[in-house]
């Protein structure tokens, strides 16, 4: 599960308004019951998890995004975006050698666009990158049932 299933389409809102009739419609017992269902079948059992994920009602899901790359992919992100430069730096340097450089037109966008490029792209999906290797995560409101008592004791 990528970290952007947050904002996945198919977890509609349990609240719905509609302002051309001015509608407000509450969720049935049973809309909401399927809602943790749908997000309960989406966790799996395992032995051994690497991080706890605590949720938190008064953080937006843009700030716990955020704060999710920040925490799982700012090093990957680095390590990539310096990688890159330095396979940038190496085909400049082999291609017009130490003194071809000076008003290259390729120096601008190879040394600092492209560098950037790569770690926001690593820094937001890093977390597909890595695939199996990333680590395994704990998230207190999708692996504990919420709305069903029966399982949530």
């Amino acid at each position: 599960m990528g970290f952007g299933r947050i904002f996945d389409g198919s977890l509609s809102s349990l609240l719905a308004a509609d302002p051309i009739r001015g509608e407000v419609r509450f969720p049935t017992k049973q809309q909401v019951q399927l809602a943790g269902d749908v997000l309960f079948h989406a966790s799996a059992e395992t032995d051994k998890v690497d991080v706890f994920i605590g949720h938190s009602w008064s953080a937006g899901r843009w700030q716990k995004f955020l704060a999710l790359c920040l925490f799982f992919n700012l090093d990957l992100a680095v390590s990539c975006s310096l990688g890159a430069c330095g396979v940038a730096v190496a085909v400049l340097l082999g291609s017009k050698g130490m003194t071809g450089l000076g008003g290259s037109p390729l120096a601008m966008p190879c040394l600092v666009y492209l560098p950037m490029t790569v770690f926001f792209v690593v820094f937001f999906f890093g977390q597909h990158i890595c695939g199996r290797w990333s680590p395994s995560v704990w998230v207190d409101k999708l692996c504990i049932h919420q709305t069903d008592m029966g399982l949530k004791a």
